[in-house]
């Protein structure tokens, strides 16, 4: 799974991206990473955080030569970074 984040502020802008088995079920931003992001403003992009994970497989079937199947489930959230 990866892990986003996006902060939008006066004249400056920073982000990260964090990657995690999604066995693992849970994730922590470092604190090193979370203190250098830069604050969050208050126009309409400000700050976000966002959770993706997607699988990929493959099947078989009579009449196809390669048969494959994916799946991806994001979820994202309007935050604000200090």
């Amino acid at each position: 799974m990866t892990i986003t984040g996006i902060s939008m502020g006066e004249g400056v802008a920073g982000s990260f991206y964090c990657t995690e088995k999604a066995s693992e079920l849970k994730f922590a931003v470092p604190p090193v990473v979370l203190l250098h992001m830069p604050a969050s403003g208050s126009g309409p992009i400000g700050g976000t955080l966002a959770v993706h994970t997607s699988a990929n497989g493959r099947f078989t079937a009579s009449g196809i030569d390669l048969g494959t199947i994916s799946s991806s489930v994001a979820s994202s959230k309007s935050v604000s970074y200090k």
